[in-house]
């Protein structure tokens, strides 16, 4: 009973607190129909990025920008090379690019979007498991978390039939959008805390 109250506790908060990010969230943004990850072994330099990472572009610098939904995806990682699919969702219109740029470092990759203007830097922070990317067009600057999306996984990777279906559950994508909403909420805290610390030091 207490678990059920807190849970809607949080969604309480989640769509009150969050309404620019809920107005903007819907389904998951779109990505190629012929995504093809793959997955590199653990000490390949910059494993790490490889997968679906969800996050939402907040601007830094310009309060009258709206929350964009993003989607990265690290395809493939070969050497130095990195294959890499940017999808965006920017006031409903859904849109997406897959370029391949070098490895800038085990932790780190660099990369415009192909015009030479946007341009995204991704940091991987092992401590909290995250991606920390930053968005620059011009003298704008976007800011977000990215976690990474749950995936589901091929049958016969799992030790019971149970454990599929948990994995075919979760992969609804009902379930993949609240849980972009919760993720978005989440992160959207920490990064005002974040904010909020560095301002107490200032």
């Amino acid at each position: 009973m207490k678990k059920a109250l807190m849970l809607f506790v949080v969604l309480v908060v989640a769509f009150s607190v969050y309404p620019a990010v809920l107005a903007e969230t819907g389904a998951p943004v779109p990505l190629p129909p012929d995504l093809d990850i793959v997955k590199p072994a653990l000490d390949v330099p910059g494993a790490v990025f490889s997968g679906i990472w969800d996050g939402v572009w907040q601007s830094s610098n310009n309060r009258y920008n709206v929350p964009k939904d993003v989607v990265i995806v690290i395809e493939r990682i070969d050497g130095e090379r990195v294959t890499i699919v940017y999808a965006l969702r920017e006031r409903g219109e859904e849109s997406y690019v897959r370029v391949e740029r070098k490895l800038s470092s085990v932790n780190k990759i660099d990369f415009d979007l192909g015009n030479g203007i946007k341009r995204v830097q991704l940091i991987y922070k092992g401590s909290s498991k995250k991606i920390y990317g930053t968005y620059f067009r011009g003298n704008i600057t976007d800011e977000a978390i990215f976690s990474p999306r749950p995936q589901k996984a091929k049958l016969g990777k799992w030790n019971s039939k149970k454990e599929q279906i948990v994995s075919d559950f979760l992969a609804l994508p009902f379930l993949c959008s609240f849980q972009t909403v919760i993720v978005n909420f989440r992160n959207d805290l920490f990064r005002r805390g974040e904010i909020f610390k560095k301002s107490r030091h200032q």
